[in-house]
C-alpha cells in the first residue's frame, strides 16, 4: 500500500514536469532507472508513459552510463546537443579510442591531440598566452 502510493506520487512528480518541460535527456534516463529499478516498469512501457520512443529512451539511457561527467557538464550547459554527446559516446566505443570534451572550447578532442587535462592544444595555448599576459 505505501509502495502504491509512494509511486502515484512519484508519477504525479513527473507528470508535472513534463508538462512544463523541464527534463533533458539525462533527466529524463534517471527517471526511467527508477521506474524499472524500483517499481518494476519495462522500458517500453517508461517510453510510453514519457511519451517519447523506445529509441530516444534507449539512447538516453546509453549516453547516461557511458558519458564522461565533462561531456555530461557540457551538455547540461547547452554547449552540445545531445544528439553530438550521444555520437561522441558511440564513436569512442566504436574506435575505442578515448574522445574528450575541451573545457575551453567545448569541441570534441581526442587523446593524441590533448595534454593532460583533455584540452585542445591551441586552447592550450591561448589559455597560456591570456594567463602569461593577463587578459
Amino acid at each position: 500500500m505505501e509502495r502504491e502510493h509512494e509511486l502515484e506520487e512519484y508519477l504525479k512528480g513527473i507528470s508535472v514536469n513534463l508538462k512544463r518541460k523541464r527534463y533533458n535527456a539525462l533527466d529524463i534516463a534517471e527517471v526511467a532507472k527508477v521506474l524499472h529499478d524500483k517499481y518494476g516498469f519495462t522500458y517500453p512501457k517508461i517510453a510510453e508513459l514519457l511519451g517519447i520512443s523506445r529509441m530516444h529512451l534507449y539512447r538516453c539511457l546509453y549516453v547516461l552510463e557511458h558519458a564522461l561527467e565533462e561531456e555530461k557538464r557540457a551538455y547540461l550547459m547547452g554547449k552540445i546537443s545531445f544528439r553530438e554527446l550521444y555520437r561522441i559516446v558511440k564513436q569512442r566505443e566504436k574506435d575505442g579510442k578515448p574522445v574528450y570534451i575541451c573545457p575551453v572550447c567545448h569541441k570534441e578532442c581526442s587523446a593524441e591531440d590533448s595534454i593532460m587535462i583533455h584540452i585542445h592544444k591551441k586552447c592550450y595555448e591561448k589559455l597560456k598566452e591570456v594567463l602569461t599576459n593577463g587578459l
